[in-house]
């Protein structure tokens, strides 16, 4: 793929190929291959070195050897001939170098890898190589010189002259100044292979001004995944309506890296007359269903909570609306539909009430305080209340049953006088509208304590005056059966 070519309105293509240097030459995409005497010498040298060395050395270095060769731990079961392949390796990439850069990646994506140079030798201002890969690993897609040190360059191109071997060059006016480091290209490679798989991305061939003096570095290719891969679909656990849709994304991992593999990912799912498309789920049967993700041999599952839809609102109930403080009731949430569908979404909500010392463990609120109080239940954005009344159990009967007031009555504040709490006591023999309010000695009101409606029980409020100044005060219940009123004496 050509980045950037010669501009055909302002220099011939004979003026652009001019300035090349006399040793590098582009025809038909095809690049001069050049091999020097030396550089095959040097190899025989350094070949019959390390087989001496072999000969003399035990098979294996034990696990955690100081590195002697490398400088570095070798791992446990390591030949000395890789220890000092890897060696080489290093040396090899002392600057100056032209380098491949590593590339770790997940089969099915694209990636990028860089051809940097350190150290430069002398001024470039042309240059040609040759990359070599395993087209079983990787096929190569583009060349990019954005960001690179030929960024500004009048030509620089690639092309595949046969499979595995990729031929790069280019010129320019202006040099690269020498004692420069940075990448020359970069280069895009679409990845294959399995999890596990590992090659070898080389340069060979180095032209015209990077021709002598370079050491050259391979490149490693891995593809991520071993055989101790697992698969995570994700998300693991979601409440949808029915008829609405869900993405799922699948990773494997060998437990160092991740891979993304949600478009390879084959998803079943256990709602009859649900389905997907590609990654992306379609709700449609109600219920408490599994969403399944295979990956090769490997598999995970997730649950998803599907309810009815779309929802057009929530109506929260309980047992009974009436309980004995101390006492738990269940209550449950049901969401409904436009053509009043229902399903029961009491798991997924959420309740609180604004009893002062009431709970609630999941959906069982255990009552405190006596008096009327709201629960609230939530389900996605939907909310409904409900009003339980708490009662004071006052006593038994010898079976065990709650004995309920026959008559009205207002007991007498205690303490009395008190600084600064009192409770006051009343009762109802039957369900009523009250009204349980403070008055000053000028008969204005003070406080508000109660004002809702009870059933029949025997009730006690505390009051906490601390706000007020000392003096007389009045009590006053009013029912549509029943008023009563005393006197209580507030001392600070």
């Amino acid at each position: 793929m050509l980045v950037k070519n010669c501009d055909t309105e302002s220099i011939s293509s004979a003026t652009c190929l001019r300035n090349k240097r006399s040793n590098y030459q582009i025809e038909n995409g095809e690049m001069t291959k050049y091999f020097y005497v030396s550089m095959v010498a040097t190899i025989l040298v350094i070949t019959l070195g390390i087989g001496i060395v072999l000969a003399q050395l035990p098979e294996t270095v034990d696990s955690g050897t100081e590195g002697v060769i490398i400088g570095a731990q070798i791992s446990s079961g390591w030949s000395y001939a890789e220890a000092i392949t890897s060696f080489y390796r290093m040396r090899e990439c002392e600057p100056p170098y032209m380098r491949v850069s590593d590339l770790t990646g997940c089969a099915g994506k694209t990636e990028v890898i860089g051809i940097e140079i350190a150290e430069s030798i002398k001024p470039i201002d042309a240059f040609g190589f040759e990359i070599t890969y395993n087209t079983d690993h990787m096929e190569y897609n583009a060349i990019e010189v954005e960001g690179c040190l030929t960024d500004e360059w009048t030509f620089v191109d690639a092309s595949e002259q046969m499979p595995g071997v990729i031929t790069v060059g280019g010129f320019h006016t202006t040099a690269i100044d020498s004692e420069t480091s940075g990448p020359l290209v970069k280069m895009y490679f679409s990845l294959l292979g399995n999890p596990g798989d590992e090659s070898q991305i080389c340069l060979q061939n180095l032209l015209d001004d990077i021709a002598d003096g370079y050491n050259t570095c391979c490149g490693i290719y891995t593809c991520l995944g071993g055989a101790l891969a697992d698969l995570t679909i994700a998300p693991q656990d979601t409440t949808i309506a029915s008829t609405q849709t869900v993405a799922y994304r699948a990773v494997t991992t060998d437990g160092y890296a991740e891979c993304d593999v949600t478009d390879s990912t084959l998803y079943t799912t256990t709602d009859f007359c649900g389905w997907f498309e590609g990654n992306m789920y379609h709700a449609c049967s109600v219920g408490t269903l599994t969403v399944m993700g295979t990956y090769g041999d490997l598999a995970d599952t997730a649950v998803v909570y599907v309810t009815i839809g779309p929802i057009a609102g929530i109506e929260v109930s309980a047992e009974t609306t009436a309980v004995v403080s101390g006492s738990e009731i269940a209550c449950t949430v049901i969401a409904y539909d436009e053509n009043e569908n229902e399903t029961d979404v009491t798991e997924f909500a959420e309740f609180s009430a604004n009893d002062p010392c009431g709970s609630f463990t999941d959906n069982v609120y255990r009552a405190c305080q006596v008096g009327s109080w709201k629960i609230v239940g939530a389900y996605l954005e939907f909310t409904d209340t409900l009003t339980v009344t708490v009662i004071q159990e006052t006593s038994v009967d010898f079976a065990g049953g709650l004995v309920l007031p026959e008559d009205y009555g207002l007991m007498m504040n205690f303490p009395n006088p008190f600084n600064h709490i009192t409770t006051i006591e009343y009762q109802l023999p039957m369900f009523a509208n009250v009204d349980l309010s403070i008055y000053n000695i000028l008969g204005q009101k003070v406080a508000t304590l109660i004002s809702v409606r009870q059933p029949s029980g025997t009730y006690k409020v505390e009051w906490d005056a601390s706000n007020l100044a000392s003096g007389v005060y009045f009590y006053k219940i009013m029912t549509r059966e029943f008023t009563a009123t005393k006197r209580m004496a507030l001392l600070k």
